[in-house]
């Protein structure tokens, strides 16, 4: 089979693969007026000179030992809000496992992608599906099944990313599909007096800083631009934070679990995700199921706490009942440890 491969956007070359692709990192695009896929080769990423967090070095090894020492393929999801550290993770997988990288940022037929690497690549290679759930949806999930499945002869290292706080159906507990599953939310109040330490350079403003964002969700992309701007002016936050683009999240963490509601009106216990609610924002909650009938559903709802009814005022317990969707979803508030 012949392979595409572009550099700069450039087409140098049509080469043929057999056994092997270089290492390196290459975003797939298709085609569709040539009906072609193919590879562009890119830069590898640059990781930051410190990374925060303790699990980081130690999740990076134990995954790919576990993929090198392992004869099949390995599967990572990594979910949660923007900005909590999916992204240097993935790299830094992606840069350690010293492997051809194929980056997914848009949507790629399963078929086609896998007819290039079962054509051109035996073994050792990482596919990086960044945002998963806006690019797949149900249609393709019976292709990636099939994949995950171990249906074709190469060893694949698949790294997924969703930015919230669920997986699909089909993905979770499932360890021989997804062996580990990681979910990010926001930072620690160790974390975030160690990224203060580390990085502000006048310490007379740590105090303004730490007040201000003290029992705050912030995640470690806002910290450190909120401290370049300090740095950068030698301001203190408390001079600027009107006009920074960061929202306080006044939101209280809940843990929401789902049923479906039976025909007969008993329930079935479902799954229980964390959502952020409060009672003027609305929230989209995002979650997948395989009813009672064998039929496979995703829901989107959105809700606030206006529209749930509170059944413990003491316990912030509230419930939402949509008898069309046939689901039920409880809520109980919680006070999160938050974690990088």
């Amino acid at each position: 089979m012949k392979l595409t491969v572009q550099k700069d956007n450039v087409i140098l070359q049509k080469v043929e693969i057999k056994n092997s692709l270089d290492k390196g990192f290459y975003s797939v695009h298709y085609n569709d007026r040539t009906e072609e896929t193919y590879l562009i080769e890119q830069s590898a990423p640059v990781l930051p000179d410190k990374i925060y967090g303790n699990n980081i070095e130690f999740t990076t090894k134990l995954i790919l030992e576990d993929f090198k020492k392992g004869s099949k393929n390995l599967g990572v999801c990594l979910s949660g809000i923007k900005g909590t550290g999916k992204t240097l993770l993935a790299n830094n997988l992606s840069i350690k496992a010293d492997v051809p990288v194929l980056m997914i940022n848009q949507y790629i037929n399963v078929s086609k992608l896998m007819e290039i690497i079962t054509s051109n690549i035996t073994k050792g290679i990482i596919i990086y599906v960044d945002e998963f759930e806006k690019l797949y949806k149900d249609e393709a999930y019976e292709q990636w099944l099939s994949v995950l499945d171990g249906n074709i002869s190469s060893k694949i290292l698949f790294i997924f990313t969703t930015n919230s706080h669920y997986m699909p159906d089909f993905l979770n507990n499932r360890p021989s599909r997804v062996k580990y599953a990681i979910k990010y939310t926001y930072l620690t109040d160790e974390l975030r007096l160690e990224i203060i330490e580390d990085l502000l350079i006048n310490k007379d403003h740590a105090e303004d800083l730490i007040k201000i964002t003290k029992g705050i969700k912030i995640t470690t992309d806002v910290l450190i631009s909120i401290i370049n701007v300090m740095n950068k002016f030698n301001l203190p936050y408390s001079n600027f934070k009107d006009i920074f683009n960061f929202e306080y999240d006044q939101t209280t963490d809940y843990v929401m679990r789902i049923y479906e509601i039976l025909e007969d009106n008993s329930l079935k216990y479902i799954s229980n995700q964390i959502e952020d609610l409060n009672e003027d924002d609305i929230t989209e909650a995002y979650f997948y199921f395989t009813n009672s009938k064998g039929e496979y559903k995703d829901y989107c709802i959105e809700l606030n706490l206006n529209s749930c009814e509170c059944t413990n005022k003491v316990t912030g317990e509230y419930e939402y009942i949509d008898k069309e969707k046939a689901v039920k979803l409880t809520f109980r508030a919680r006070n999160i440890n938050y974690a990088f």
